[in-house]
């Protein structure tokens, strides 16, 4: 007969961001997420592509539905109001804002990270 045992997460400290549809995250990402091998693409609610491809002055970011971000060894799509968490191998990965909250608590308001 095989026994499970039970198991608690180690308390540690993770840097995370709330994802919000704007310009100032889009470059946010754009500077500090990925390499020039990497592919940063805005998506619309059909999955289409409208951001860099399209002109910024004919949509607007309430138009974009998620970000999809493409590298080399991953692949992430994350929606507005989820979590991006840096964990902590540096390793960059999507959370649920429920499962978010559920798991996560402020450190300290006071030890906010500029940039990553």
């Amino acid at each position: 007969m095989v026994e499970m045992n039970k198991y608690r997460k180690k308390p540690l400290e993770v840097e995370a961001v709330q994802i919000k549809m704007s310009q100032e995250f889009y470059d946010f990402l754009e500077n500090q997420l990925h390499n020039e091998d990497d592919e940063l693409l805005v998506l619309d609610c059909m999955g289409n592509e409208i951001w860099p491809q399209d002109d910024p002055e004919e949509w607007s970011w309430n138009d974009a539905s998620c970000i999809q971000l493409n590298t080399e060894n991953t692949f992430l799509q994350f929606k507005e109001g989820d979590w991006l968490v840096k964990g902590i191998d540096g390793s960059i990965y999507p959370v649920k804002d429920e499962t978010f909250k559920k798991v996560y608590e402020l450190v300290d308001d006071s030890t906010k990270v500029v940039t990553w």
